[in-house]
């Protein structure tokens, strides 16, 4: 039970204080007490928790100093080719989607050897893409089919990291690395590895070359009867010319 203690009480003149002070048996004049109201248990479980979110969004911020970040801006432009036993075929595309997140002056201060900190991650629309010559139309429903646009629109390149060499040809602007990046087309994800041409353009924009052959029955893209001969090889070509610049110079 809740008393008062000779030593709190009121100074004549004075009002009492509206809630008695707990006061436990046993409890010296020095002795600490904690509280155990609910409502303080939550302030100092909030308290800590503001704290920690305070120190997490500082090291966030500390991160975002040391790196830049691209998006995708007009001019970028895809081209997918191959043959068949009637004939060659290709497709263009000029949607490409995604972000680069690279160091502090890059491509130009980037170390001339060993692994450099990147990470990117652009998707192409599958139903972008269109075969050309006079028998586009009719590639280019095969395409889709084959690619499963329907189930999976998207082909999906995903890049964690850059690879510099001592034998690059590059300038102060223009700078060739290699990389391995995944590679998703049709819901199937493998690992290509494929050099990359980052060239800087005026403006502080980045212009991004890859070009790379696949193969489609490494994607589990299956052959169709011959009517549809544009898969007869199994080799086709991907090349791709990325254009991105920082969120400050999009309009």
């Amino acid at each position: 039970m809740a008393a008062w203690s000779k030593s709190r009480q009121p100074a004549p003149g004075k009002r009492r204080a509206l809630y008695p002070v707990p006061w436990s048996r046993g409890c010296g004049a020095g002795r600490r007490r904690e509280s155990h109201h609910p409502l303080a248990k939550i302030m100092i479980l909030a308290l800590g928790v503001a704290c920690w979110f305070g120190q997490a969004k500082g090291a966030g911020e500390q991160a975002s100093a040391d790196s830049r970040h691209y998006y995708s801006t007009a001019g970028s432009k895809v081209a997918i080719e191959g043959y068949s036993s009637i004939h060659e075929w290709r497709a263009e595309g000029n949607l490409i989607a995604g972000f680069l997140e690279v160091g502090l002056g890059f491509p130009q201060e980037a170390p001339r050897r060993g692994q450099i900190k990147a990470r990117a991650e652009l998707f192409i629309p599958v139903k972008n893409l269109k075969a050309i010559g006079s028998d586009g139309e009719q590639i280019t429903a095969v395409m889709h089919r084959t690619l499963r646009a329907q189930e999976h629109p998207k082909i999906i390149f995903r890049l964690s990291g850059l690879t510099a060499t001592s034998t690059e040809p590059s300038t102060d602007t223009r700078r060739k690395f290699e990389s391995t990046r995944e590679l998703v087309i049709g819901g199937v994800t493998n690992r290509v590895s494929m050099p990359v041409l980052v060239e800087a353009l005026p403006g502080g924009a980045l212009k991004i070359s890859v070009k790379a052959e696949v193969k489609q029955s490494d994607f589990n893209l299956r052959p169709r009867p011959r009517m549809e001969s544009w898969v007869d090889n199994d080799t086709v070509k991907i090349q791709c010319e990325w254009r991105v610049a920082e969120k400050s110079a999009l309009k």
